[in-house]
């Protein structure tokens, strides 16, 4: 790519100091990793609750697997 780098230089403590355009897309792609992160939250919680209300098993196989672990351990002991 030609044109604007987008880091401009260093600070003293060696952090990069970013373009204006640089600083714009990772806030951009931060904001959109965001809105998916709450897109994805709501979306198992709405799963959990129906399987829930449908008094079927809510967890996944390696959740319900690592709590059987636990209790293993904690009766050994």
């Amino acid at each position: 790519r030609e044109g604007k780098k987008p880091i401009e230089g260093w600070d003293d403590e060696g952090r990069p100091i970013l373009s204006p355009e640089a600083k714009r897309k990772i806030y951009e792609r931060f904001l959109r990793f965001r809105m998916f992160a709450v897109r994805d939250a709501i979306t198992k919680a709405a799963r959990r609750a129906q399987l829930k209300i449908m008094n079927k098993e809510w967890r996944e196989e390696p959740e319900i697997e690592e709590e059987e672990r636990e209790v293993k351990i904690v009766h050994k002991e």
